[in-house]
């Protein structure tokens, strides 16, 4: 079980670092290395989004305009809880049980249940139990990690600045299909003003080039 949440840990900081380094890799390279890792996870409006649902979860998706999401992360906690609850009264009572047939006293499966039945149903509802309480930490992180790519989803814009263009070569006598990205003016940041400098540079290039 403890294997089990590492794992779910180690995977929530690979995403949210995987989909950070996109965010720094186009950046030249006299802005990188002057940030930490947790300051480019929490930088702009993913990071945003990943603080306000570690927060409280489901802010960040409300923050992200997808109100419809927070019914759906509250339901999975409450059925989390009440499994919690459930097993953890459960437990108890089996393990009480146990005890008491341990010490040679009366208990409400006597005549019913075996020394080792009352200990088989004690360590199911014990396994459960845990479960559950992992249950609880994987969804609180899958929250975050979905409101955090989420909102990179939404900055990445290919509804209309995404073009195809047919273009011929006249030093080589052959045909091409180039794919132009513009990116969105109101929303540009470090990365995107780069990247619009080098397809800048390109499209001067092939203006040359038609000349």
């Amino acid at each position: 079980m403890f294997r089990l949440l590492t794992f779910v840990i180690l995977l929530y900081f690979h995403c949210i670092v995987a989909f950070s380094q996109q965010s720094s890799d186009s950046i030249p390279a006299e802005t990188e290395g002057e940030s930490s890792v947790f300051s480019v996870l929490f930088k702009g409006n993913p990071g945003k989004a990943l603080t306000y649902s570690l927060i409280l979860p489901g802010a960040g998706q409300v923050y992200n305009g997808r109100i419809w999401k927070v019914p759906i992360i509250y339901a999975g906690f409450g059925f989390l809880i009440y499994s919690v609850q459930f097993n953890s009264k459960q437990f108890k009572r089996f393990d009480n049980a146990y005890h008491q047939r341990v010490d040679s006293l009366k208990d409400e499966f006597e005549g019913i249940l075996s020394l080792s039945g009352i200990n088989s149903y004690r360590q199911y509802y014990d396994k459960n139990l845990q479960l559950s309480y992992i249950g609880i930490g994987i969804l609180y992180l899958l929250n975050g990690i979905e409101a955090f790519v989420d909102r990179h989803l939404q900055e990445f814009d290919v509804s209309k600045n995404l073009s195809f263009q047919y273009k011929t070569d006249p030093f080589q006598n052959v045909s091409q299909v180039s794919m132009i990205w513009l990116i969105n003016p109101e929303t540009k940041s470090q990365k995107q003003q780069y990247i619009n400098t080098k397809i800048q540079e390109f499209n001067n290039k092939v203006r040359f080039i038609s000349f």
